[in-house]
C-alpha cells in the first residue's frame, strides 16, 4: 500500500512538473509584436523613469504631480477594466502568440483622455511630442514597432512589407515551437539566432527613405544614454 502511494505521489509531482514546465516554455517563446498603443494617447507611464524626467527637464514638482496623474489614472483604469470583466465575462482572449503591450488597451486610453486638460496643464506640446518619441525608443527592439499599424503608416510600408515583417517575427516563434516539439532533432537554426538577426533582415525591407522616416520618428536619443 505504502509504495502504491508513493507511486501515486511521485506521478502526480511529475505531472504538474511537466505541466509547469510546458507553461513557463510557452511563456518564454518569441511572440509576434503587434500594436503597443503608439499616438493613441499619452505615454504618462514613461514618467517613472528618471531618464525621461532629465530628457523632459522636468522640475521635480512636476514629476511628481505627473506621477500622482498616472496612479490616479491606474486605479480609474483598474475599475474600468473590473467592470468590463463582471459585464462581459465571455470576451475572447487576445491572441496568444501577439506580443501585447500593457500600455495598449482602450479601456486606459479612454481613460487617458479624460485627463487631457491636466496633462496639457503639467506638459507643454512640445513635451508631449517628445514623449512619443521615446514610446518608440524604449520598446523592446526597434524593429519591433514597425509592427505597430500607425507606425508602419507614418513610415509608409505597404501591405506587402507589412506582410514580410511579420514573416520574420513568425520564423522566430516557428523555431522555438519546433524545437519544443521536436527536441534533439530540430535541426534548424535556433530562435534566438533568428532573432539576433531579425532587426537587420526587417530593415533590409524598408526603402531608404522609409528607414530615414522611422528614424526621424524616433527623435534624437534620451539624454541620459547619449552622454
Amino acid at each position: 500500500m505504502r509504495a502504491q502511494h508513493y507511486f501515486r505521489v511521485m506521478f502526480t509531482f511529475c505531472v504538474l512538473l511537466a505541466l509547469c514546465g510546458a507553461d513557463a516554455r510557452a511563456e518564454i517563446i518569441s511572440r509576434i509584436p503587434g500594436d503597443f498603443g503608439w499616438r493613441k494617447s499619452v505615454p504618462l507611464h514613461l514618467i517613472l523613469a528618471r531618464d525621461v524626467v532629465e530628457d523632459l527637464d522636468l522640475s521635480e514638482e512636476a514629476a511628481q504631480k505627473l506621477r500622482q496623474l498616472h496612479e490616479q489614472i491606474q486605479k480609474e483604469v483598474a475599475a474600468e477594466r473590473s467592470k468590463a470583466t463582471q459585464s462581459s465575462p465571455s470576451t475572447p482572449r487576445p491572441d496568444r502568440w501577439v506580443r501585447v503591450s500593457p500600455w495598449d488597451d482602450s479601456t486606459l486610453h479612454l481613460v487617458r483622455k479624460r485627463h487631457t486638460d491636466e496633462l496639457n496643464e503639467l506638459l507643454t506640446p512640445q513635451q508631449q511630442e517628445r514623449l512619443y518619441e521615446i514610446h518608440l525608443r524604449k520598446q523592446r527592439k526597434a524593429t519591433d514597432t514597425l509592427c505597430d499599424s500607425e507606425v508602419a503608416q507614418k513610415v509608409g510600408l505597404t501591405s506587402a512589407q507589412r506582410s514580410e515583417i511579420i514573416a520574420k517575427h513568425r520564423e522566430v516563434v516557428r523555431a522555438e515551437m519546433d524545437n519544443v516539439k521536436l527536441g534533439g532533432k530540430y535541426t534548424g537554426p535556433s530562435s534566438a539566432t533568428l532573432e539576433d538577426r531579425c532587426p537587420e533582415a526587417v530593415m533590409k525591407i524598408l526603402t531608404d527613405e522609409q528607414r530615414q522616416a522611422f528614424e526621424r520618428l524616433q527623435g534624437r536619443p534620451l539624454k541620459s544614454t547619449a552622454k
